[in-house]
């Protein structure tokens, strides 16, 4: 038993664990308050498909132009304590404002401000796993950070459940209960530790795209390509809602997507260790193909509960793995900095495929959003495993 312990243990330092622990807090509390927000936007306060899309592709367009900049100050500074906690506390904060929105524009606003809080965090955060650990277990230790990730989404839904059942379809009070593990994340992240790096240490670097490292840009490029595909899970979950099911089962899918994607973000880490990321990645490609084919077309409550699976098994093989391959790829020192270009760079492809998600829904059909979705994947796939398999 403790022989188990000890291997399951092998490569999570202080760091690792308690960046899990702070990230298990901040899913809890962003799972409780986004997975409503789709319906919040929607049905409470009457934004359309598209502007969904384009809010969540902005959003997450603005949180990587910040990576790719907060990263680079990261290396620069030889620090990632003060990015980590600063993101963490901004995010926090901008929570509580989610309650005053009394229309679309407002909540638009916020959730792109609250946004530039995980812009600030990641790269730093991401680069000090990497830093924390060694490069053999580098995946199972990305892995581990994004199962408590996940832990924390799915707690969350069933609590924005159980809040749901309350206060019915007032959403403000849920979002100012939902802010208080956000709170706790803050807390926590003040005692990581880090070494105090000298000057020589230091990054002086260049930002941007072409000072990446040849293989690492031709990596880049594949995943903004998947990224054009991989629109915000707001689609998918008003999608359940308009093939029929109700808000709180939308819900309990999108929980059962996250026990899937912490159930296999450990295992896929470990693997990608053994066999490669490339393969590894590829699979989750495919497992997203295969989610957005089903959603495409009139489906059950079997087959909704099994896209949303897929789903998860796709996040769960592709989100640590992809960091960690960016982290082999990374040039020691600049780790950050290549961290922050390459989240930059899949948020321009995120970005654009909400727009065109909410566009096609909107404009031409729910199919064609999700088609896309599934053609962009495979073309991803294929790149993959033809170009990096070396």
């Amino acid at each position: 038993m403790r022989s188990s312990i000890k291997r399951f243990g092998a490569g999570l330092s202080a760091n690792v664990v308690l960046l899990a622990v702070v990230s298990f807090f901040v899913d809890l509390s962003s799972e409780i308050i986004f997975p409503l927000l789709p319906f919040f936007m929607v049905i409470q306060l009457g934004a359309s498909y598209f502007i969904v899309g384009i809010m969540e592709g902005i959003a997450e367009f603005i949180a990587s132009v910040v990576k790719v900049f907060s990263g680079h100050l990261s290396d620069r500074a030889g620090k990632r304590k003060p990015f980590i906690s600063g993101g963490y506390g901004h995010s926090a904060i901008m929570k509580l404002f989610f309650s005053l929105s009394a229309i679309w524009q407002h909540f638009f606003v916020f959730r792109i401000v609250e946004r530039v809080g995980k812009g600030i965090r990641e790269p730093a955060r991401d680069a000090l796993v990497a830093e924390s650990t060694s490069p053999k277990t580098l995946g199972k230790a990305f892995g581990f950070q994004r199962a408590l990730d996940t832990g924390g989404a799915i707690l969350g839904p069933i609590f924005g459940i159980i809040l749901l059942a309350i206060f019915a379809t007032s959403y403000q009070p849920i979002f100012l209960i939902a802010a208080i593990p956000a709170f706790v994340a803050f807390g926590l992240s003040l005692l990581l530790k880090e070494k105090r790096k000298s000057k020589k240490d230091k990054a002086a670097v260049k930002i941007g795209f072409k000072f990446l490292p040849v293989r690492l840009k031709v990596f880049v490029v594949i995943a903004t390509i998947f990224a054009l595909g991989n629109f915000s899970f707001f689609f998918v979950m008003l999608r359940a809602v308009d093939l029929g099911e109700s808000q709180v089962m939308a819900l309990a899918f999108y929980l059962l997507m996250n026990i899937w994607f912490a159930a296999s973000s450990i295992p896929a880490g470990a693997l990608s260790d053994k066999i490669g990321r490339v393969p590894t990645i590829a699979v989750g490609y495919v497992f997203f193909a295969a989610m957005s084919f089903l959603f495409a077309y009139e489906i059950g409550a079997i087959l909704i509960a099994f896209s949303f699976i897929m789903f998860g098994l796709s996040n769960g093989f592709i989100d640590g793995v992809q960091r960690a391959f960016v982290s082999d790829l990374a040039p020691e020192g600049i780790k950050a900095t290549c961290l922050g270009t390459y989240h930059m760079s899949v948020g321009i492809g995120r970005l654009t495929a909400s727009i065109l998600a909410g566009a096609l829904w909107t404009f031409v059909g729910v199919q064609y959003a999700f088609l896309y979705g599934m053609v962009l994947s495979v073309i991803a796939a294929t790149m993959l495993t033809s170009i990096m398999r070396k």
